[in-house]
């Protein structure tokens, strides 16, 4: 692409999550950018000095998206807003200079990294609990939760088996879960149960939640998305635990 951190530099920045803001997160990476591009051969001269500024604002934008858990968690919505509204203007630019034109695939693709980079944003610094035994566990009933953050969790009833997660979330609390090991998790997962024809539990897989399963039933419910809900449980959680225990979930773990 047009400019990649050179030998994994990247701009300095301060290592606390509270002593950073985003418009100095992005001026850092928007300096950075100027400094470091270098434009493909072959482009048109005019359309592309005015793309110039959109690129640029395109890749710092991108950057700095990545380094979110830099910033406060109160101030993440406000920097994902900014940087939702500088990559549209962005695009408005790019689509005026290249109007009547095919918009090249360098910069057609730091469009679409650009928006990739702020859908991830919204999982910045992201934890979840992991069950790791031994043997398998009736998930309990999970407390009252409050609509803040961003928050996945398996319905009460459901038997984690072994290495599964059983919650994710992030820019809220840690739900509790006795006996589980926290850890930092790359991206959102979705947890699936594969069956067979006639109902009988085969196995698990777990696979990022951008990625469906061929069939599987998804264990983890996305409940809140930056503090607005989005999902609910609606199981019965002994119903639900007896219908696993008759396909075979436990016995397999």
């Amino acid at each position: 692409m047009f400019c990649e951190p050179p030998g994994g530099y990247a701009p300095e920045v301060a290592e606390s999550s509270s002593d950073i803001t985003w418009p100095a997160l992005l001026a850092r990476w928007i300096e950075f950018a100027q400094a470091a591009k270098a434009w493909p051969a072959g482009l048109e001269v005019q359309r592309l000095r005015e793309s110039v500024a959109s690129v640029i604002a395109l890749q710092a934008v991108t950057h700095a998206l990545g380094e979110l858990d830099r910033v406060a968690p109160s101030a993440r919505a406000f920097a994902r807003d900014s940087a939702e509204v500088a990559i549209e203007e962005a695009v408005k630019r790019l689509e005026s200079a290249w109007k009547g034109a095919v918009l090249p695939a360098e910069i057609a693709a730091l469009v679409q990294e650009a928006r990739q980079a702020l859908r991830a944003s919204l999982y910045a610094q992201l934890r979840g609990w992991i069950w790791e035994g031994p043997g398998a566990m009736k998930l309990p009933s999970w407390p009252d939760f409050d609509a803040v953050g961003t928050l996945a969790a398996m319905e009460p009833g459901s038997i984690v088996l072994p290495g599964e997660v059983v919650a994710w979330w992030t820019e809220r609390d840690a739900p509790p879960c006795a006996g589980c090991r926290e850890t930092n998790l790359d991206h959102p997962v979705q947890l699936y149960r594969m069956f067979s024809k006639a109902g009988s539990y085969l196995r698990s897989e777990m696979l990022p939640l951008s990625q469906e399963s061929r069939g599987g039933l998804p264990m983890l419910v996305p409940l809140f998305l930056q503090g607005h809900e989005i999902g609910k449980f609606l199981r019965n959680p002994q119903e639900w635990h007896e219908l696993q225990v008759a396909a075979g979930v436990a016995e397999k773990d």
